[in-house]
């Protein structure tokens, strides 16, 4: 410098460089699955200024919530990277309620005999899920064929499924009617016959 400045006298009074954090944004991509699938990759696209070439964030963006049927904010979690100011804008994890098939079993009893239990049969359920509520059938005892239908096993207290219900029947079947028995009969003529069995 004074070389170069040989008619001065310099006095030199240093100062800094401040290097500030680049400006991004940070947009979450929203996302929706089906309860039971797996949990799927947290995805973004970076605006604002950009990185620098070689730049990358690190860490990982992080959700609220469980594996239950809902929607779910999808948060920054640990994504980050010193050198960068992060604007994130949020987005959600939708969970939608699985379709399943429930189907009545049919029944068949005697008249007579107890009350049978009302059994179904689940297609799709989510591993070792098990659905609440009960079956009900059509009221009556006597012989005859009763609809099996869905009572309380709805989508309100199975709120991860989408349930369609297909009815059954509960048959009741007559008895059968042991062989009457008469004893031996003695009539007197033109009097009133009146048979009983024993």
């Amino acid at each position: 410098i004074y070389a170069n400045n040989s008619n001065y006298s310099i006095t030199y009074v240093p100062d800094y460089l401040e290097i500030t954090p680049r400006p991004i944004t940070v947009t979450v991509d929203d996302l929706t699955i089906t309860y039971g699938d797996p949990e799927p990759a947290l995805t973004y696209e970076i605006g604002g200024l950009g990185l620098a070439d070689g730049d990358e964030l690190t860490g990982s963006l992080g959700r609220d919530g469980d594996s239950n049927a809902g929607t779910y904010a999808i948060n920054l979690g640990t994504l980050g990277n010193s050198n960068y100011d992060i604007e994130f804008f949020l987005a959600t994890l939708t969970i939608k309620p699985k379709p399943i098939i429930v189907t009545a079993n049919n029944l068949t009893i005697t008249y007579g005999d107890p009350e049978p239990e009302l059994t179904f049969t689940p297609v799709g359920l989510v591993g070792s899920d098990v659905l609440q509520g009960s079956l009900v059938r059509e009221a009556g005892t006597d012989a005859g064929e009763y609809v099996i239908s869905q009572g309380s096993m709805n989508d309100a207290i199975n709120p991860n499924y989408a349930i369609t219900f297909v009815p059954g029947s509960l048959t009741i079947n007559r008895a059968e009617q042991p062989p009457l028995e008469f004893g031996p009969l003695t009539l007197v003529y033109k009097t009133d016959l009146t048979l009983t069995h024993t």
